[in-house]
């Protein structure tokens, strides 16, 4: 009876998981279809090239969708990497004060190490933003279809973005305030199209070079 308990037990559980991950996985290609989708809408558009509702939905047939899923998750895990990578030096520090504060630490060295764990997070910030802003045309390029292998699509950001970071970063502080005042008084939507078709253009001026 245990053992029979035992493996009901399993098969809820291996349901479960099953259904769970299905669940995740169907939600990101969800996600990854109409993040592309909208991508490849705005990169037409700004490459005069027409721009239609069809593009919104360019990646939903089931093997487009599938590859746009394995380019996401490469793209956002190397993301993630970057950033974890970048704040780890501000998290360490941010951990051993508090470690350390159940000793009572004193008030010099607390203010150091305060201060250190600011000098860590700008630096952390300076440095995601910079590695960030270099894979910025990675999403355009494969919207492009112009690239087959995700190192491609990398590598041509990259070298592409060099000594263009200043442009890009122009860019998003003249939509700061809009981006703010969205949440009140402008419409979202209205912001986010109008953003999201300046960073098209952009994107589109710096792969024509």
């Amino acid at each position: 009876e245990i053992a029979l308990q035992s493996l009901s037990f399993l098969d809820e559980s291996t349901v479960l998981i099953s259904v769970s991950l299905s669940v995740i996985l169907l939600t990101l290609m969800i996600f990854s279809v109409a993040d592309m989708g909208f991508t490849r809408y705005f990169l037409r558009k700004a490459e005069r090239s027409g721009g239609t509702a069809k593009d919104l939905f360019f990646y939903s047939a089931p093997k487009k969708a599938m590859k746009l899923m394995a380019f996401s998750l490469k793209y956002n895990l190397m993301k993630a990497l970057l950033f974890a990578l970048c704040f780890f030096p501000f998290a360490g520090n941010v951990v051993l004060f508090l470690l350390l504060s159940e000793n009572l630490l004193s008030l010099k060295v607390s203010v150091v190490m305060l201060i250190s764990a600011m000098l860590f997070f700008l630096c952390g910030c300076y440095f995601y933003g910079k590695f960030s802003d270099s894979l910025f045309l990675v999403k355009y390029y494969y919207a492009k279809g112009e690239y087959i292998t995700f190192r491609q699509l990398v590598s041509s950001s990259q070298s592409q973005m060099k000594n263009r970071r200043k442009t890009l970063v122009k860019l998003r502080l003249s939509f700061l305030l809009w981006l703010i005042f969205s949440l009140f008084f402008f419409p979202s939507a209205y912001v986010f199209s109008y953003y999201s078709q300046s960073k098209a253009v952009l994107a589109a001026e710096f792969m024509a070079d």
